[in-house]
């Protein structure tokens, strides 16, 4: 950034005592760029118990279709990504289910829709569905949660931050659930190809600790803090 940018930006972000953030990047532009000291950590996604999502999905479950379904949230629809829908509706003989801004245009298919779903029925579109398809970061995270076959349809172009789902990805040794909209032959491959859960969950497990002990340890910092962070 422009260097007034920066000083503005750094003497801001030097008034917190502890901060984290969720891609390898970020602890670099941190250091090199403001000169703070940060921690990667999980999306807080993963620091609630599985069992309120549980709870939540099993009430929003209500207006779910009862047939198998493909689950569908893009945040930013496109014709690739329409494609990506109909590919695999087609493939595994289903219909798809997506809510709000996630319908993509374009595909003659069966859609079973919301256009303004409650955050159960939200939840609840991710655990029942049989295959998940996304762009979004907090999509992959929850079908990480619920331990769904799922693909991330993402342009590492895109400004919207592919640094975090490269971070989670990568960690989770999931990278592999990654397609750019420019190779959708590899779709059926990926949906296709079983996720080791108990491989994912001993890394997510050790990482959702690890997480969570930082969270209540800057927040034990926090109760005396009435200074500038330290460098």
């Amino acid at each position: 950034p422009d260097e007034p940018v920066r000083k503005l930006f750094g003497a801001y972000l030097g008034r917190f005592q502890s901060i984290s953030v969720r891609e390898d990047s970020g602890v670099d532009i941190l250091k090199n760029v403001f000169g703070l000291r940060g921690e990667k950590h999980l999306p807080p996604a993963f620091l609630l118990d599985v069992k309120y999502y549980d709870d939540m999905a099993t009430v929003g479950r209500i207006r779910l279709p009862d047939e198998p379904y493909i689950g569908v949230y893009f945040i930013d629809p496109s014709q690739a990504k329409a494609e990506a829908v109909g590919q695999t509706v087609n493939k595994f003989e289903k219909v798809y289910h997506a809510l709000g801004s996630a319908i993509p245009a374009g595909v003659d298919l069966k859609i079973l829709s919301n256009p303004k779903p409650a955050v159960e029925e939200w939840l609840a579109m991710v655990k029942y569905s049989d295959y998940f398809l996304t762009d979004s970061l907090h999509g992959a995270c929850l079908a990480i949660i619920f331990k769904k076959p799922f693909a991330v349809i993402y342009d590492k172009k895109n400004w919207r931050g592919w640094t975090r789902f490269e971070s989670l990805l990568n960690l989770l040794q999931l990278e592999n659930r990654a397609v750019e909209p420019t190779h959708l032959e590899k779709l059926d491959e990926v949906l296709s190809t079983p996720i080791d859960w108990a491989a994912v969950y001993k890394i997510l497990e050790s990482e959702i600790m690890r997480s969570k002990n930082w969270l209540l340890e800057s927040l034990e910092l926090a109760k005396n803090f009435r200074g500038v962070y330290e460098k």
